[in-house]
């Protein structure tokens, strides 16, 4: 390869070698040099080939590399950039000048999306070195939807990279068993579920088990801890094709609800939820703020040292926390933090800062910048661990035993939407067939009756709904109250407010679900179903989702008369005229349920019919239905 095509550094100009045939020496020294390469790697390559010299031999000719980085990196970037200078680098006959910049990985991606339009943000980078390839992935969809060129490179190579983890106090993960009893997402549920909380493992003080949890769209550890069960409920083995993906979408759905509805502090980014650590330690309450938070292993290290997050000044340094957090490795495996070096495939980024691109990236795999990555923390751009990768740091090197790999923009966009949906405040209108069909048992349930799976779905959908939704439940069959087939139950109102009588609007709901029962009545659909749609509308709020949910096992029944469907289909249409958006959600259960009158109701309103015919699905059907919608 030529000097004009190669990233090199300035050598003095070579001596005097006399024409003709080479002397014995020579080719001893010739194969002796060779043999010192090839000991030496690459680094060594480096060093004979990008030998320093006089800068002055470029003039003023200089070509800047501007390079924006996560927090995380910039700083051991920036150190490796300035000892880089020290070689004088030169691509063709110019100098090269690197400069790094600090910024977020979600920022960056949203300034990149949008064309860096932002004077604030600094000149545009010619390479970003994010977190980790999701936030690529991320990137790559926003300007798919923008109908913008793409100008994410398909080569990704590591800078450094550190796993994911579910980080827990020290003392937390030894009573679950570690770090000799593999752990991962599995049991992280099965504690969640536990209501006994730490009781369970003989730790009753502890209190619950809370998860911490960060906002996937502003934290890596928060989306890589979504997409990497997520790809485990996807299946894992490798990445889901778009069927697959649509296959398990209730299962992802119902998944990431899990994580967004369980219990625990939730902050907006690692740093946050660090610091809030932080301060619960230094007042001895490490172990009842969080049980589990997802985490770069980075990060479990920066806060086991003391440290701050995103700083390695010496002179930030803290006293190392009274309770240390240990990695949990999930055994299902886990994403990682892969900090990729991304030679952005844009205008601007021409011959010259490709190729200085190239010659420092290699500059960063050397031996040496490679052992100030694992000094810091991190493992090396291949995944090896330094010595500070130890259990005395919480740390297990020959973790994890398998590295998922990156999730691809299709899973990154429906793990996304799904967080969104849990972020949705609701106005919902629950409404219970109680009618006399809901007495019979469900075979194979051990002598359940319907009215009995009904009540468990309802209570498990209680979960769905965030303290600031407003939610109400009806019953219904025929003459419940007076001539009219329905009843109020529980009026909308504030999951999370507090009753005139005591408690709150919540345990309200959990209490009225616990007491419904199934009557001797018929099944007053229509009626019903067009006086929650107006009740709704009534107590219309804007900025939500306002629905109406109607649960029934059979087809109208109303020996009083009342409407018919084409009437109620007519009045529902009418009534979309507005703007006041109210959608019917209509759940068939069982196989008696009237399938067709429900998919039309639901139709003119803009919702949707789900079915479970076997009624022991319904708790199932019923969770994910909410989650996805």
């Amino acid at each position: 390869m030529s000097e004009s095509t190669t990233g090199r550094h300035l050598a003095g100009p070579p001596g005097h070698r006399p024409a003709g045939r080479r002397s014995a020496g020579h080719s001893i020294f010739l194969v002796a040099l060779i043999m010192v390469v090839a000991l030496l790697g690459a680094f060594g390559a480096y060093l004979f080939v990008n030998r320093s010299s006089d800068a002055s031999a470029c003039g003023s000719k200089t070509v800047t590399l501007q390079v924006v980085a996560d927090p995380d990196q910039a700083g051991l970037l920036r150190d490796a950039a300035r000892d880089y200078a020290t070689t004088k680098p030169v691509v063709g006959d110019r100098c090269v000048n690197i400069n790094v910049r600090a910024l977020d990985s979600p920022e960056a991606t949203a300034a990149l999306a949008t064309g860096w339009t932002d004077q604030a943000a600094g000149p545009r980078p010619d390479v970003w070195v994010p977190a980790a390839s999701t936030w690529a992935s991320e990137l790559e969809l926003q300007l798919q939807q923008g109908r913008d060129a793409d100008i994410v490179p398909a080569e990704r190579p590591s800078v450094a990279t550190s796993p994911l983890v579910i980080a827990m106090p020290k003392p937390m993960a030894q009573a679950l068993g570690w770090p000799r009893r593999p752990l991962g997402w599995s049991d992280l549920s099965t504690a969640l579920h536990n209501p006994a909380g730490w009781a369970a493992f003989g730790h009753p003080d502890w209190g619950p088990f809370k998860l911490g949890k960060t906002d996937p769209k502003l934290s890596e550890a928060g989306l890589g801890a979504l997409l990497s069960a997520g790809m485990v409920v996807a299946g894992g083995d490798h990445p889901p094709t778009p069927a697959e993906l649509q296959q398990k979408a209730p299962e992802l759905g119902s998944m990431i609800l899990e994580v967004s509805r369980s219990p625990g502090d939730e902050t907006d980014t690692t740093s946050t939820m660090l610091a809030n650590l932080q301060r619960a330690d230094e007042s001895g309450k490490a172990l009842t703020y969080v049980s589990a938070v997802p985490l770069s292993e980075k990060s479990v290290w920066d806060y086991n040292q003391g440290n701050p997050i995103d700083s390695s000044s010496a002179g930030d340094e803290r006293a190392k926390p009274k309770v240390p957090l240990a990695a949990i490795y999930p055994k299902e495996g886990t994403l990682q933090a892969d900090y990729p070096w991304l030679v952005l495939q844009a205008p601007w980024v021409d011959d010259a800062k490709r190729e200085a691109a190239s010659d420092f990236l290699l500059y960063l795999k050397s031996p040496a910048i490679q052992g100030r990555f694992q000094a810091a923390g991190f493992r090396s751009a291949r995944g090896q661990p330094g010595a500070e990768i130890s259990p005395d740091a919480g740390l297990i090197p020959d973790q994890p035993k398998r590295v998922l790999p990156a999730p691809q923009p299709l899973l990154v966009a429906a793990t996304l939407k799904g967080w969104d949906q849990t972020r949705r405040i609701a106005n919902l209108l629950a409404v219970y067939d109680v009618s006399g069909s809901m007495r019979e048992v469900v075979p194979g349930t051990g002598g359940l009756r319907k009215i009995d799976l009904a009540k468990q779905a309802a209570a498990a959908s209680l979960r769905l709904f965030t303290t600031e939704s407003d939610v109400g439940v009806w019953e219904f069959s025929t003459g419940l109250d007076g001539t009219r087939d329905y009843r109020q139950a529980v009026p909308i109102g504030p999951v999370g407010g507090k009753e005139p009588g005591g408690g709150t609007h919540l345990q309200r709901l959990q209490q009225q679900l616990d007491h419904m029962a199934a009557t001797n009545g018929d099944t007053g659909l229509y009626d019903t179903a067009l006086a929650a749609y107006q009740y709704v509308k009534r107590n219309y709020a804007p900025d939500r989702l306002n629905l109406v949910v109607l649960m029934t096992d059979g087809r109208n029944d109303d020996p009083g008369g009342g409407i018919s469907l084409e009437q109620l289909l007519q009045q529902l249409r009418a009534e979309q005229k507005d703007d006041q958006k109210v959608r019917i959600l209509s759940f068939a259960y069982g196989k008696d349920a009237d399938v067709a009158a429900l998919g039309q109701i639901s139709k003119a309103t803009g919702g949707q019919v789900f079915t479970a015919p076997n009624p022991a699905d319904i708790e199932r059907v019923f969770v994910a239905a909410l989650a996805n919608f």
